[in-house]
């Protein structure tokens, strides 16, 4: 389906260019005109190739673009009535357009920063493919129960280092668990869960080694068996895992910037202004629900209930 889709926007940019190359039949790439503005062949592609790809593929048949001509021409027309009226000339308004303009930079400065082969280097070097045989305690608190299972733990532990297959003895101990693997897991995501040890195990194993040895975690003994190795990791992999991979480095590429920027671009702080500021958040705790959303952050006048996701970062 990507393919499809890269296809058909291909083909799209490639129509632009044709197009705009003969001055003649110019005005046959104008779909609409809503005043002064038009809606060309240009516009609608470059609509059109910044949707999602759900909305691509809705866009795709002719109803699906006769739907998208429509959406744009409704658009056009509210934007219009929106500058008769002049709002884009009200305080509240024009901060909101500050805002966006801002955001829609930010994301870009980090987007663009961010390289596609750093992306699958990533998941080579932090991912694994994980399955797991977990031997449950019913009690965790009966030490007598949690001795018994360790034992069923090393037994199950010392059969697989005999060459007794894993999903043999997986479906004996972990019945509930049958056609059921752990997948593709990054680091953070098994210290999230289970802990730094258990990381360092799993992606400490050897080079022969496959499986680690019981490990108690919470409410159970767990034995990992590691599928897929960091480095050597199947490369369709990838895609199960790549908004997560995505989302790590955008926030790394994030952090690595405000770092690089802070030692080039003065920041001064005003200590008293800020006390001040952080003061009312004292007197906010203290106020109940009701009001609390009457107080807001601020006074009346100021806009910054976004603020905290729209600044990016806090000024030390």
């Amino acid at each position: 389906m990507k393919k499809e889709l890269l296809m058909v926007g291909f083909m799209m940019v490639m129509m632009v260019g044709l197009m705009s190359c003969n001055k003649e039949e110019q005005s046959e790439e104008v779909f609409y005109k809503i005043g002064s503005e038009a809606i060309t062949w240009e516009k609608v592609n470059r609509t059109w190739l910044s949707l999602s790809d759900d909305l691509k593929r809705k866009y795709m048949s002719r109803e699906g673009r006769r739907e998208l001509l429509d959406n744009l021409v409704a658009r056009e027309l509210l934007y219009q009535g929106a500058l008769e009226q002049k709002l884009d000339e009200d305080p509240v308004i024009k901060f909101k357009l500050e805002q966006s303009k801002k955001n829609i930079l930010i994301e870009e400065i980090v987007e663009r920063s961010i390289k596609p082969e750093e992306l699958y280097l990533y998941y080579q070097d932090n991912f694994v493919l994980l399955d797991v045989i977990k031997l449950e305690l019913r009690h965790p608190q009966d030490k007598a129960e949690k001795e018994r299972v360790r034992g069923q733990a090393e037994q199950v532990y010392g059969q697989l280092s005999k060459g007794i297959k894993f999903d043999q003895l997986k479906r004996q101990y972990s019945p509930e668990a049958k056609g059921v693997e752990a997948g593709y897991v990054s680091r953070d995501n098994i210290i999230s869960n289970f802990g730094a040890d258990c990381a360092s195990a799993i992606f400490g194993l050897k080079k022969e080694e496959n499986f680690t040895k019981p490990i108690f975690i919470k409410d159970g003994w767990y034995i990992f068996y590691v599928k897929e190795k960091p480095g050597n990791l199947n490369p369709l992999g990838y895609e199960f895992v790549v908004d997560e991979v995505l989302e790590v480095k955008r926030e790394e590429t994030f952090r690595g910037m405000i770092n690089d920027l802070r030692s080039r671009i003065t920041v001064k702080s005003y200590p008293e202004n800020i006390e001040r500021f952080l003061k009312m958040g004292e007197k906010q705790e203290e106020l109940s629900p009701e009001e609390e959303s009457q107080a807001g952050v601020g006074s009346k006048s100021e806009p910054v209930s976004s603020m905290g996701s729209e600044a990016g970062g806090t000024v030390k």
